[in-house]
């Protein structure tokens, strides 16, 4: 009869604590969260397959990709004093 009063008793504790969980509704919020971070994981993957086909020469990056470098030139003016100076090319 204790068995029973026990199994009882510890029926009721579950009762109680998963009455109390839901009420807090973490897995919508975990949910959320793991989504975001899919999303934010799938985005990373994909650049960096993109730029390792790039650097294989696999895949061709367009022109409005790449940047222009920045080198020095010299300016215009007497070459003596001519100074250098960043431009774009």
């Amino acid at each position: 009869m204790s068995a029973r009063k026990k199994t009882n008793s510890n029926l009721m504790n579950l009762d109680y604590i998963n009455s109390r969980y839901n009420k807090l509704e973490l897995d919508k919020k975990i949910g959320q969260v793991v989504d975001a971070l899919v999303v934010i994981f799938s985005k990373i993957i994909i650049a960096l397959i993109l730029s390792l086909a790039v650097n294989q020469k696999l895949l061709a990056m367009p022109l409005k990709f790449i940047q222009t470098a920045v080198a020095p030139k010299a300016k215009a003016g007497r070459p003596a004093k001519a100074k250098e100076c960043l431009a774009r090319q």
